[in-house]
């Protein structure tokens, strides 16, 4: 369960890392599996009721994906 605020930080953290993926990566006409992967994210958090996103759970899912980012 989450609150309205958290459902938006979600979101902030998935173009921050969304931003960060774009700078850091080649150019490429096609997205990778984590690019993908956030954008699903991005719309399912988008289309749920704040009282049905599990934050903690979204949150590591997006935390990986930055420190991944951060790291290769």
């Amino acid at each position: 369960m989450a609150t309205i605020v958290q459902k938006d930080v979600l979101i902030e953290a998935i173009a921050q890392v969304q931003g960060h993926l774009l700078r850091s990566l080649p150019s490429s006409d096609s997205m990778n599996d984590d690019e993908l992967f956030l954008c699903e994210l991005r719309e399912k958090i988008y289309n749920t009721h704040h009282d049905k996103l599990d934050y903690e759970s979204l949150l590591v899912d997006i935390v990986k994906i930055k420190n991944k980012s951060c790291y290769s």
